[in-house]
């Protein structure tokens, strides 16, 4: 959404403005969330991470407020494959021109080692909250 609204990371629009955009898009988000659901014509998904119960438990609020049924998905994927994808991400990107039409918000971030481990060591898998897991390897 902060793509749509406002071009590329660092590229169309400073570091300092993300948080803004960000809470601009979560804003957003939930409005045309809450819109669909009030419809009853269409399921949603969610790719989004839910990094925590509290998040989580947002989202699944939001859902049942409006008259729908969540269903959480958890891709269980271990550390190495989560680096290595990040890596062949951030390479396919940097081999094209920054005004690209490959290049785009999933692509904007550089994710160096330190800040993947802050995630990933702040990342709380959903546990006993009726949760489907999928092993990804």
């Amino acid at each position: 959404m902060i793509y749509e609204s406002h071009g590329l990371y660092r590229i169309d629009y400073p570091k300092e403005q993300y948080e803004t955009y960000q809470e601009e898009a979560s804003q957003k988000l939930i409005a045309e969330l809450e819109r669909i659901l009030q419809e009853k014509s269409n399921d949603v998904v969610l790719d989004i991470s839910f990094y925590d119960k509290e998040y989580r438990d947002e989202y699944k609020d939001i859902v049942e407020r409006n008259g729908g049924r969540w269903v959480l998905v958890y891709l269980d994927a271990g550390r190495d494959l989560l680096w290595n994808r990040i890596q062949r991400r951030r390479a396919e990107r940097d081999s094209l021109d920054a005004k690209h039409p490959k290049r785009n918000g999933d692509s904007a971030f550089d994710i160096d080692d330190e800040t993947f481990a802050m995630y990933l060591d702040g990342f709380e898998p959903p546990r006993g909250e009726g949760e489907i897991v999928i092993k990804v390897e």
